[in-house]
Order: structure tokens, then sequence, then C-alpha cells
């Protein structure tokens, strides 16, 4: 859906670490209020389970596993390393 303001979050999806509603933009970027959670398309996509994706510097697979026994997203430094490598 193209809208005149792309980067509006009136779209409406479920989390993907805890299924609340999230409002996200075009390009499916948003956050989620309730468990802080930043949305994005990367995450959707098969491999986005195990790769890292900024801001969220913890994989969409361990960032459930972490939500689901209440603790907060924490990487690891494998996964902050794997963070710089894609990035740089």
């Amino acid at each position: 859906m193209h809208t005149q303001y792309p980067f509006e979050r009136n779209i409406i999806k479920k989390c993907d670490i805890c299924d609340n509603i999230v409002l996200v933009d075009e390009f499916g970027h948003g956050r989620c209020e309730h468990c802080n959670w930043a949305q994005s398309k990367s995450h959707e996509e098969s491999e986005g389970y195990h790769k890292i994706s900024y801001p969220d510097l913890v994989p969409l697979s361990k960032a459930r596993i972490q939500y689901k026994n209440g603790q907060p997203f924490t990487p690891s430094f494998e996964d902050f390393i794997n963070g710089l490598l894609f990035y740089s």
C-alpha cells in the first residue's frame, strides 16, 4: 500500500516477538510499545530469524526466547560481531 506519506505508521501488524498490535510504516518499520522490539521487514524473511538487523542487535529467534523467559533483549559478543560485520 503506497501512501502520500510512506513513513507514516498506519499499517497494523502483529509484533514479531510478542504478537501485540504494532503500527508500522510502508517499509515495515515500527516499534512495539509492549516489548520494545523494532519491527523490520528483514525479520520477516526466512534468513531474518538468525541474522542481525539494526537497531535490534539480537537475532529474532534469540529475542523470542529471551522474551519468553522474561529477559531483556541482550546480544552476545558473537551477535555484536555479526552485526558489526554485517554493517561494516
